[in-house]
């Protein structure tokens, strides 16, 4: 076997990638040492304003939790929500307490009055939520209502709506266009606040940032290469493994040779097995037709009949059962060499006239042919031409020729019963045959082909009933 030399080898790439890999590997933990110090630097620099940045986001927080707890309210009318809404208006009171937090530091008095704006805002739109939370306590029948809400009078119009109406209006109250708007703006009034928070923190560690970030620039980059060489890996292995795996698992279903392309090592494993794959079949091809065939008169054997019932399905066919006259006088009298050629000659002489595909060794002295397509007239003419080259067998200067008894049946074929039907007539045609020559035979008299060797010859079906007519009368 040639070894298949072409292709990239994975084993190679796959080393380079792995120096490649360990080389990444150490820029990016110089550079997140760096990156550490940086954080450290900046966290110093930092530290004395994460809590007002953390008291900032704490109220907008807070109120993004209170929007949330009366929108779900108005929409499931689970009182849980209602609880939590006053529970942290009340209780927890995060908007207020992250205001007295900032209030501590001087420097952000601008600040401030921007929070102050949107609070006063928010006492607005805690009107808006508290009548629609209102319409929602009437509209499901709630008792024992927080104080706050028992101030709440619903307009006459709107205690005159259905419960289901009363809900609609009420999420429509907290889901609406207006309500949006207040909301955005006091949500535009508090990120004014955290924005000049954030100018505050920046002017003192702007330095720090600036290091950082190009830090994180250098390791967004190598993390870009490693994703890019794993990627590159992945398509490569692909490509090159899976891809003619998955290919030759197909072909291999279909028994068909597998491509030889991809990696390397792949394209060697495709040569053998392509290689194998050849034998293998040219030993199957010549398995099966060393099962199919006879070996003494080279057609096929009863195995290869039952393998090609199916061909003759469905066609009109004509099947012929034909054996030797007297063949085992002839293995006894001229030898199992003079037999054997008898029959040799004898399948020779069938598929030069029906074809080899169509000829059959039946057993013994006995051949079959199932003829596909014929008529019965160029079936008996194709048969008569057959019998009149009938073989013969020469000992010691004397040419005996050799005799056949056969019976032959035209019909159509649409399942085994039928075929095995034709076998069955065809059979019995020929003992007919076979039976009337003995008569002949019994009363003495022999066919006038017969008279110059005194041997079996062939009759027609005319002749043979006028010779049992004539020996009857004697």
């Amino acid at each position: 076997m040639n070894q298949k030399k072409d292709g990239i080898s994975l084993r190679t790439i796959y080393a380079w990638i792995i120096v490649a890999a360990v080389i990444l590997s150490g820029f990016m933990f110089y550079m997140t040492n760096r990156m550490t110090a940086a954080f450290e630097t900046l966290s110093e620099t930092t530290e004395d304003q994460i809590s007002l940045e953390k008291a900032a986001h704490e109220l907008m927080d807070a109120s993004d939790y209170l929007t949330e707890c009366v929108q779900r309210f108005t929409v499931e009318g689970d009182m849980r929500f209602l609880n939590d809404y006053f529970t942290e208006v009340y209780e927890t009171k995060r908007r207020e307490d992250a205001i007295a937090k900032m209030s501590e530091d001087p420097r952000i008095t601008e600040v401030l009055k921007e929070l102050q704006e949107a609070m006063d805002e928010s006492v607005e739109l805690m009107n808006m939520e508290y009548y629609a939370m209102r319409l929602v306590i009437d509209a499901k029948g709630y008792s024992g209502i927080p104080e706050a809400l028992q101030s709440v009078q619903l307009r006459e119009e709107d205690r005159a709506l259905s419960a289901d109406e009363k809900m609609r209006m009420a999420t429509k109250l907290v889901l609406g266009d207006e309500y949006y708007r207040q909301k955005d703006s006091i949500r535009t009034d508090m990120r004014n606040s955290l924005d000049a928070l954030e100018s505050l923190t920046r002017s003192r560690d702007n330095e720090a940032r600036e290091s950082l970030r190009r830090m994180q620039h250098f390791v967004r980059f190598m993390i870009l290469l490693q994703i890019f060489g794993i990627l590159f890996l992945i398509g490569l292995t692909i490509h090159l493994g899976i891809n003619p795996i998955l290919g030759a698992v197909e072909r291999i279903k279909e028994d068909r040779p597998i491509r030889e392309t991809g990696a390397k090592e792949f394209c060697y494993l495709a040569h053998a097995y392509n290689d194998l794959n050849v034998r293998l079949n040219n030993e199957k091809e010549l398995l099966k037709e060393a099962s199919e065939t006879d070996a003494l008169t080279g057609i096929r054997n009863r195995m290869a009949l039952r393998n090609d019932y199916d061909c003759y399905f469905g066609h009109a066919v004509t099947v012929l059962l034909m054996d030797l006259d007297d063949f085992k006088q002839i293995n006894d009298t001229y030898g199992h060499e003079a037999g054997d050629h008898a029959l040799s000659e004898t399948g020779r002489l069938l598929v030069q006239t029906f074809q080899k595909e169509h000829c059959y060794r039946y057993g013994g002295d006995e051949f079959l042919v199932i003829a596909p397509d014929l008529t019965e007239m160029e079936f008996v003419k194709k048969l008569n031409s057959m019998v009149e080259k009938r073989p013969v067998i020469e000992k010691d200067g004397e040419m005996i020729p050799i005799g056949y008894s056969y019976g032959y049946v035209h019909g159509q074929l649409d399942d085994q019963h039928s075929l095995r039907d034709l076998f069955a007539q065809a059979d019995q045609k020929m003992y007919q045959i076979k039976h009337d020559k003995q008569k002949l035979s019994v009363h003495g008299i022999s066919h006038p082909k017969e008279e110059a060797t005194n041997k079996p010859a062939e009759y027609t079906a005319v002749e043979m009933k006028q010779l049992l007519e004539t020996a009857s009368q004697n």
